[in-house]
């Protein structure tokens, strides 16, 4: 599992989106304003926990508010690597720019591992605090050829 370190240092690279001048510089609370972190984390890791699901809290930004829980190995792995990390980014702005333009988040699932995503928006009194992101492999696994030939486009 990566640390919070490793984790904000990720979500920090130029291809993540992040928050522009006047989104950093507006008063919208945060859920950290709400709940306590190590709160915020026991929750999630065991909900993560009793699910096996895959799970993190992110602000509406992308910017991570709680560690990764029960994480799937093989996007650790991915992630780990710059073409992984922009793939994965992409996949997951397909889930959030819907929900940005006032549509439902949808459930998708990542055209290379056949990982199903989504992102449930967290909202308090008409303000969107931040975005519960579940994961979890699918049952409808890709081929291994096809496995075989991303790995080798992201260079693992």
């Amino acid at each position: 599992m990566l640390q919070r370190d490793e984790w904000v240092h990720i979500m920090e690279r130029p291809d993540h989106p992040m928050p522009s001048e006047s989104q950093k510089n507006s008063a919208k609370p945060s859920l950290l304003d709400l709940i306590p972190l190590e709160e915020l984390q026991q929750f999630q890791d065991t909900l993560s926990e009793i699910n096996a699901l895959a799970m993190a809290i992110l602000d509406p930004f992308g910017n991570p508010l709680t560690l990764p829980s029960n994480e799937l190995p093989i996007c650790t792995l991915v992630q780990k690597t710059t073409a992984g990390m922009e793939h994965c980014m992409e996949q997951s702005r397909l889930i959030v720019d819907p929900a940005r333009e006032g549509q439902a988040y949808p459930c998708r699932s990542c055209t290379a591992l056949g990982v199903a995503r989504t992102a449930i928006p967290i909202i308090v009194d008409g303000v969107h605090l931040a975005n519960f992101w579940v994961s979890q492999l699918s049952p409808d696994k890709p081929p291994v050829d096809q496995l075989e030939a991303y790995a080798g486009r992201i260079g693992i």
